[in-house]
Parts: structure tokens; C-alpha cells; sequence
């Protein structure tokens, strides 16, 4: 539902609690809100805020403008539900209560692992290296995983953070039927831990360099003996290349919001290392998606449902006009058929009386009065056909004009 506000309404909103709760409530992205309170110059707290109100450090509210500075800016504020959101105001509601929830209190015993995740790194210490150097474990009852055998310790930090974010917000991380899976009230997701190649710059190797040196001394040699070079052939030494250097990423299954479309915008499915923000600190936000991922997978069986029954509809009512277009067809034959009928038994008609009137008083030969015995016998015949009783037995025979029509 929209809400309307005013500037100083938002202002107080704002310094309230923090733009992630208060745009959950409102059905909003974090930055429309952000861009909202920037359009009609409503300040918003800085980085650090809450955190230094949290431990009772003094903070400053930075005072609301009188007017926007233009003078244009209204002082009623419209904010409607969904705006910047890719996800349905109830999955991005769900997405920010995980976020929001508290994480469970630091014990200086280690927890017990999850027997899930000590299954899969068992198996990854086994696997064997292939061409590119990667160890990789997928199935049933593991995680799937593909990384260097150096990452491995890493990959079960990494694992263990999500099992343990996971099950703090009821979120069941399991591999009982195939694919790793995250279960949320009764939805599954895929996931799946992979080390993805960074494009780092191409240092040529020995081999290249030889070949390519080859290649000059040949086209030296026959520039000195022909007077050219056809320049062909020349080795290519690459500018970039992959390479794995521990960059661990997490990838969820695609899911996207087909609440408007069958086709809608893809969520964010993978997460990776960027600068010195590491994966392991991206377990709440990514068991976060995980929960909006699975309030969508409903929402959209909800839609498609929707779209089917609409769809149907549509087939239904499509059926029906085609039906009566047909029927329509069938009673406008028959109408011309009962028209050209009954002028031939007017013309009959006519003709009998014509008849009558040039034999009277005359002697009627045999021929002619067996003719004009024929005659009437069609007129009565014709004129039968098109009493009541025998009507509807016409119309019954040809389906036409019955009360279920």
C-alpha cells in the first residue's frame, strides 16, 4: 500500500533505525530509500551511526533543510511498495529479518562440525587433482566442491560458517537426496562451493618465446632470399590467462521472480571473495538470499498457478466464441435453406393456382393430370415438412436451438 509522508515525517523515520529495517518495512530497497530521502533532501545518517548509538557513543542528527534547495521539492513524500526491488516486498521483508537477527553468542569451546560438512572435506582430502589442478566432490551426502587441494582448510572455514549461519535461522543445510541443498518451510535451494580463475596478466613462457623467435628468424631468412615475408603464422602469446589463486565463491541455484513474468529478473546467485571482504563474512547475507530465494520459489509457484488458471480461462473463453461463431455459421445456413423452402412452396403455390385457373373447364389429359397430381402432392409434402412437429425435428437433427446453446 503507498504512504504518504511528509519531509520532516521521513526525517524522523530515518534517524529512527536503520534504512535497511525501516525500507523492509516499507517494502522498499535499501537504496530507493536512499534515493528517496537524497531527492527530497532528507539527511540520513552516516556510516557508523548505529554502531556508536549501539555502545552509547555520542551521535549527531544532522538537522532537517527547511525546503528542497531549488524550491521546486514538495513536502509530500509517495513511497510505494516494491520500489528497487527486484524480489516481491515479502521476500526482500524475509531477507532483511535474517540479516537482522542476531548472531549466536561466541563460546570458547568450538562448536561440534556439521556432520555434513565433515563428510564432504573427509571426501575432498581423498579426491584427486585433475588437469587443472582442482579437487572436486559432489553426490549425495557432501557439499559439492571444486577448489585446489590448498584451499581445502579454507573451503571448510568457509563451510562451517554457512552450516552454522544456517542453523541459527532455522535454515536446514542437507545432501540426503543428490545435490547439497539448503531447506527453508519446505523449499530447497542448490549450492555449491566453488575457487573461481581470476584474469590475471599473461607472463610468457620459454616454449612461447622460442616459437615465436623461431617464427622471425624464418621470416628474417626469407625477406634476405626472396626480398619478402608473407608475415603468416606468427605465434600468439595470450594477454590474459586464468588462473587460481584461492578465490572461493558460493553459488546458489538460479532463481528468478516470475511474479510478473515467466521470465523475470534472475536473484543474485553467486557470491565471492572482493578485495578483503572474504566469503566466510558473507554467511548471514548469503543464508539471507537463501531464505528470499525460497519466500519466491512459493511466490512463484503461486504465479505460475495464476497464469495457468488465467491461461485456461482464456483457452475456455477462446473455445466458447469459437463455438457460438460456429453454431452462429449453422443456424445462418439453415435460416437461407428454410428461406429458399419456403419461396419454393410460394412459387408452388402460385403455380397451382395458375394451373387450376388454365385447365378449368377443359379436358385434362392423362399425362397432365398425373403431373398435377405430383405437383400438389410436392406442395403438401413441402408445406409438412414445415409444420411445428416436423420443424423442430429438423432443428433437433442438426443441433440447433436448444436450450443449452
Amino acid at each position: 500500500m503507498t504512504t504518504v509522508l511528509t519531509r520532516a515525517e521521513l526525517h524522523a523515520l530515518v534517524w529512527e533505525r536503520p534504512m535497511t529495517k525501516l525500507a523492509a518495512e516499507f517494502g522498499l530497497s535499501s537504496t530507493a530509500l536512499q534515493t528517496l530521502c537524497k531527492k527530497h533532501e532528507v539527511p540520513t545518517p552516516p556510516c557508523g551511526h548505529w554502531m556508536k548509538k549501539a555502545h552509547n557513543k555520542p551521535v549527531r542528527v544532522i538537522p532537517l533543510p527547511p525546503r528542497p534547495s531549488d524550491g521546486t521539492g514538495s513536502d509530500r513524500i509517495l513511497i510505494q511498495p516494491g520500489l528497487g526491488l527486484a524480489v516481491s516486498p515479502a521476500a526482500a521483508a524475509a531477507r532483511e529479518a535474517v540479516r537482522a537477527g542476531t548472531e549466536p553468542a561466541t563460546v570458547s569451546v568450538p562448536a561440534p562440525r556439521d556432520r555434513l560438512v565433515d563428510a564432504t572435506l573427509a571426501k575432498l582430502a581423498k579426491a584427486k587433482p585433475d588437469a587443472q589442478g582442482l579437487v572436486s566432490v559432489r553426490g549425495a551426502g557432501v557439499i559439492q566442491v571444486t577448489a585446489r587441494p590448498v584451499s581445502v582448510d579454507r573451503v571448510g572455514v568457509v563451510l562451517d560458517e554457512l552450516a552454522r549461519a544456517a542453523a541459527s535461522r532455522g535454515v536446514v543445510l542437507d545432501a540426503r537426496e543428490g545435490s547439497a541443498r539448503f531447506e527453508v518451510e519446505g523449499e530447497t535451494v542448490t549450492v555449491e562451493l566453488v575457487e573461481v580463475a581470476d584474469k590475471v596478466a599473461h607472463t610468457a613462457t620459454p616454449a612461447e618465446l622460442q616459437a615465436l623467435a623461431t617464427w622471425e628468424a624464418k621470416q628474417e631468412a626469407d625477406r634476405k632470399r626472396y626480398g619478402h615475408a608473407s608475415g603468416w603464422g606468427r605465434p600468439q602469446i595470450p594477454k590474459w590467462e586464468e588462473r587460481h589463486q584461492g578465490r572461493l565463491a558460493v553459488r546458489l541455484e538460479e532463481v528468478r521472480v516470475r511474479r510478473d513474468s515467466p521470465w523475470g529478473p534472475a536473484m543474485r546467485r553467486t557470491y565471492a571473495d572482493h578485495g578483503r571482504r572474504k566469503l566466510e563474512a558473507m554467511a548471514v547475507t548469503i543464508v539471507a538470499e537463501v531464505v528470499a530465494m525460497a519466500v519466491t520459489k512459493r511466490e512463484n509457484r503461486d504465479a505460475d498457478e495464476r497464469r495457468r488458471r488465467e491461461a485456461e480461462e482464456q483457452a475456455r473463453r477462446r473455445a466458447e466464441a469459437e463455438r457460438r461463431a460456429a453454431l452462429e455459421k449453422r443456424r445462418s445456413a439453415a435460416l437461407d435453406e428454410l428461406i429458399v423452402e419456403h419461396e419454393r412452396i410460394l412459387q408452388l403455390e402460385r403455380y397451382v393456382i395458375a394451373l387450376d385457373a388454365a385447365l378449368s373447364g377443359t379436358e385434362i389429359p392423362p399425362r397432365v393430370g398425373r403431373f398435377v397430381c405430383w405437383v400438389r402432392a410436392r406442395l403438401d409434402h413441402l408445406k409438412a415438412e414445415m409444420a411445428p412437429a416436423a420443424f423442430e425435428m429438423r432443428l433437433e437433427s442438426r443441433g440447433l436451438f436448444a436450450e443449452d446453446e
